[in-house]
């Protein structure tokens, strides 16, 4: 098995909106793509943060994980 870390950060602003406008995504969220596995965990916003964790389950092996942080700055 291969393993490869890359960190990618995004400074896009999105302008108009608040972590609090994405509360909707907060949960447990689990779907197939063909015969793969991937699921996403999203926790509540606190203190204008929201986080993730991702995960991409391809012929039974882990394919991807992904951790997401979204931080409101002014």
């Amino acid at each position: 098995m291969q393993t490869a870390t890359r960190m990618i950060y995004s400074n896009i602003p999105l302008k108009g909106k608040a972590v609090r406008d994405l509360e909707f995504l907060t949960g447990h969220w689990k779907g197939e793509f063909d015969e793969d596995i991937v699921e996403e965990y999203w926790l509540p916003e606190v203190e204008s943060n929201k986080a993730c964790v991702f995960r991409w389950i391809k012929k039974g092996e882990i394919y991807i994980y992904e951790i997401v942080a979204l931080i409101e700055r002014d």
